[in-house]
């Protein structure tokens, strides 16, 4: 998770892929007994699941520059674990 300076607002949080799973079965109210198709680093017990939602994106992407000046920072890279409590600078 990200916190501001203060270490009290949270900011955001990173997700990180861990691979992907079909429904096999139904095991109760709310439980879903679930089948690895493939995976990207070991999927264990308390690991949360998002369910992928089908989309399609224009495949040309123009970049062009904001109409206003923008700022901001950077608190991680991809692959890189941050800190506990990272926080932006004020």
């Amino acid at each position: 998770m990200y916190f501001d300076h203060s270490g009290t607002e949270q900011l955001g949080q990173e997700l990180e892929y861990l691979g992907f799973a079909t429904i096999a079965e139904d095991a109760g109210p709310g439980l879903k007994r679930m089948l690895i198709n493939n995976s990207s680093r070991e999927i264990q017990v308390g690991d949360r699941l998002l369910v992928r939602v089908e989309s399609s994106i224009g495949s040309t992407i123009f970049p062009s520059e904001p109409e206003a000046p923008v700022s901001g920072m950077i608190v991680a890279f991809l692959g890189h674990r941050p800190s506990p409590r990272s926080w932006i600078p004020s």
